[in-house]
C-alpha cells in the first residue's frame, strides 16, 4: 500500500509531531510505502516533499500593496492546488492521510484536489475541519471568509471517499455531531516512540536538570505557557498561589517570567531526550488546559510513568484514570485545581502511581499496535471505493 501523508508541519507542534510518529510507525510495516507532503523538512528519515508558494506567488507577495488580499489568496490557493495535483499524479497513492492544514494557511479546496486522486482519511487533531476553529471554546472564532469556505466544502458529501480517524473518542463524537455525520470515523490513539517507555532514574534526571531531590517536582509543558487554550491564566494563578513553598515547578515552553527560586524554566525545547529526562525527573505533570483532544504531553508523560493532574475535559479522561495514572478535576476553575495539587503534594500520592501509569501508557500508545490499526482502517477505506 502506498500512503501519502499531507500535513502543514512535521516535527513541530502537537499535530506535526503526531503526524511524524504515525508516518514512522507505518514505515515499519512490511509492504507499506509512505510519501509525505508538508511545508517543511523533517528530522526523521522519511522524505518530505515541500508544498509551498511558487516563484510567481513569491513575486506577487513582494508587490502585495498593489493587489487585493482576496485576489492574492485566490492566486496562492490555485498555485498550491496545482503543485499538489502534480505531486499526487507522480506518486499515485492508494490513500491520502490528511493531518492539520490550517497552520500553513492551505485552503479547504486542497482536500477536493486529494479526493480527485484517491480516498482520503483525515486525522482530526482538533475541531478545525468542521468548526473552522480549534475548539468550541477558548479559541478564536473563524472569520466570515473561512466560514464561507468551510460551508462550501461540506456542501458536497463524500461519505465513502472522505473518512476520518480521531485520536480520542471524545473528538470522534464531536465530529459525528457535525458536518462529519455521514462519514465513517475511527478512533486510533497517537503513537508514542518506544524510547519514552525506557526506565530512567528519577533522582538522576533531577540532578541532570539541576533540580532538588528533596522537593517534589511538578512539570508543566506547552508551546506557549501563556496561551489561554493551554490554561495560561490558570497556570499563572497556580504559580502565585504559594505551591512553591512545598514543591518545585519545572516549566518547558515560551512565556511565564515569574521569579521564584523554586520555579525553573527551560524555555522552549524541541529535543526529545531532554524532554524525556524532564518527564522522568517530574513527580507529576500538571496539565491546566481547559479544553484538549489527546495532548502529546499527557500521553508522553504517562508513557514515562509520570502521573497527570488535569481537568476532566475533552479526551484527557481517556488517558488519565483516577488513582491509576493521575487525577482529574471536575470543575474547570483555578481554585479546585490548586486545592487538588496541594493535596497530592501533601500526601505524596504520586509515589504510588509510577508503575500503573507506565502500564497504561504501554497499553494505550504502543506504536506497533497503532500502526496496524491505521493500516486496517486504510484498507477498509480503500476496499469501500474499489
Amino acid at each position: 500500500m502506498k500512503i501519502c501523508q499531507l500535513t502543514d508541519f512535521v516535527d513541530v507542534g502537537g499535530a506535526g509531531i503526531a503526524a511524524s510518529r504515525i508516518a514512522d510507525t507505518l514505515m515499519e510495516i512490511e509492504n507499506v510505502e509512505i510519501c509525505r507532503i508538508s511545508t517543511s523538512a523533517s528530522k526523521s528519515s522519511n522524505k518530505v516533499t515541500p508544498l509551498e508558494n511558487s516563484r510567481k506567488i513569491q513575486l506577487l507577495n513582494l508587490w502585495s500593496q498593489y493587489f487585493k488580499k482576496s485576489y492574492l489568496k485566490k492566486l496562492r490557493d490555485f498555485d498550491i492546488r496545482k503543485q499538489l495535483k502534480k505531486i499526487l499524479e507522480r506518486e499515485k497513492p492508494d490513500i491520502i492521510n490528511v493531518h492539520n492544514i490550517h497552520s500553513a494557511g492551505w485552503p479547504f479546496t486542497i482536500i477536493q484536489t486529494c479526493l480527485q486522486h484517491s480516498p482520503v482519511s483525515w486525522t482530526l487533531h482538533d475541531c478545525w475541519s468542521f468548526l473552522g476553529s480549534y475548539y468550541k471554546t477558548h479559541s478564536p472564532a473563524p472569520t466570515k471568509e473561512l466560514k464561507k469556505e468551510l460551508d462550501a466544502f461540506w456542501r458536497f458529501q463524500h461519505p465513502n471517499l472522505l473518512t476520518a480517524t480521531s485520536p480520542s473518542t471524545w473528538m470522534g463524537k464531536e465530529a459525528a455531531k457535525s458536518k462529519w455525520s455521514n462519514s465513517n470515523i475511527t478512533t486510533i490513539q497517537n503513537p508514542i516512540p518506544k524510547n519514552f517507555f525506557e526506565n530512567k532514574n528519577v533522582n538522576g534526571c533531577k540532578a541532570t536538570l539541576g533540580l532538588s531531590t528533596e522537593l517534589p517536582t511538578v512539570l508543566v509543558i506547552a508551546g506557549n505557557l501563556n496561551e489561554e487554550r493551554k490554561g495560561g491564566g490558570i497556570l499563572k494563578s497556580i504559580l502565585e498561589s504559594g505551591v512553591t513553598d512545598k514543591a518545585q515547578i519545572l516549566l518547558i515552553g515560551e512565556g511565564t517570567s515569574i521569579q521564584n527560586k523554586n520555579i525553573k524554566s527551560l524555555g522552549f525545547i524541541n529535543d526529545e531526550i531532554t524532554i524525556q529526562i524532564a518527564y522522568h525527573a517530574a513527580d507529576l505533570l500538571l496539565h491546566p488546559a481547559p479544553v484538549d483532544n489527546l495532548p502529546n504531553t499527557v500521553a508522553e508523560s504517562i508513557s514515562c510513568g509520570t502521573p497527570i493532574l488535569a481537568f476532566k475535559t475533552g479526551g484527557v479522561p481517556e488517558m488519565v484514570f483516577p488513582e491509576k495514572s493521575g487525577w482529574l478535576v471536575e470543575d474547570i476553575e483555578t481554585e479546585p485545581m490548586i486545592e487538588k495539587l496541594n493535596t497530592i503534594i501533601s500526601d505524596e500520592s504520586y509515589r504510588n502511581l509510577r508503575k500503573s501509569t507506565g502500564e497504561i501508557g504501554l497499553r494505550l500508545f504502543d506504536s506497533k499496535k497503532i500502526g496496524n490499526s491505521y493500516l486496517e482502517c486504510f484498507e477498509q477505506t480503500i476496499s469501500r471505493n474499489v
